[in-house]
């Protein structure tokens, strides 16, 4: 037997010509090059969207290591201007990261150094817009109703009313947190228990992870002689 009689009993067809054959050949060699360049292109991406969060992610952490160290005590203005710009290169840089969006958390931290309030909102408005996670973007809400409540008390406090209220915001705990504390420093203590009584009733439903905010909670309304 020949190769060609070997490769015609192969596919099982006793009328299958030779050019016939060869045609198939070469469709099932394209289809097999094609699966491998397949997933070499898949592979090989997920390398690099590997390797490109790294390095958003190195990038991002030396940013905050220095913020953090800058606010041990430095008053230098011209710093904060290179955390600006050095924010705004890497940010630039990483834009398909998936954390892009955090550079902007950053830098609302740098304006709320400065005192530049509008500016930390701004900042917390563009994080918002390209984030994702629900978790993260329910955090960064809430820190933008706080921001809020420094510069506008009344819409301040609805936000704060809303996050506390809304059942499907992960982290209500922190609005319900801040939302009685500002009723107990504006001195409206009956506000402020009601906050803290539903916020303790909630969380005794979670027996195995509660709120980090409980124990201060429960102090405080000791403070007032009221068991929780």
């Amino acid at each position: 037997m020949n190769i060609w009689q070997a490769i015609d009993s192969f596919f099982y067809s006793k009328n299958m010509t030779k050019k016939a054959i060869l045609y198939y050949l070469k469709m099932a060699f394209s289809l097999l090059v094609f699966v491998l360049v397949a997933l070499l292109l898949y592979f090989g991406r997920q390398k690099f969207i590997s390797w490109r969060e790294m390095e958003a992610q190195k990038s991002l952490a030396e940013i905050i290591t220095r913020l953090h160290e800058y606010k041990k005590g430095s008053s230098d203005t011209q710093a904060l201007e290179n955390f600006h710009q050095t924010i705004d290169i890497e940010q630039k840089k990483h834009s398909n990261s998936y954390i892009a969006p955090y550079f902007s958390v950053v830098k609302a931290e740098v304006f709320i150094i400065e005192e530049n309030l509008p500016g930390a909102l701004e900042a917390l408005d563009d994080a918002l817009v390209f984030q994702t996670d629900s978790v993260t973007k329910s955090i960064i809400t809430t820190k933008r109703a706080l921001l809020l409540l420094d510069m506008d008390p009344e819409q301040g406090i609805e936000k704060l009313k809303e996050l506390a209220s809304n059942k499907d915001n992960v982290v209500s705990d922190i609005a319900q947190f801040y939302l009685g504390r500002y009723y107990w420093v504006q001195n409206d203590i009956d506000a402020a228990t009601k906050v803290w009584r539903d916020f303790v009733d909630e969380q005794s439903q979670y027996r195995i992870s509660q709120s980090p905010y409980t124990v201060e909670v429960k102090t405080l309304l000791s403070t007032l002689g009221i068991k929780s």
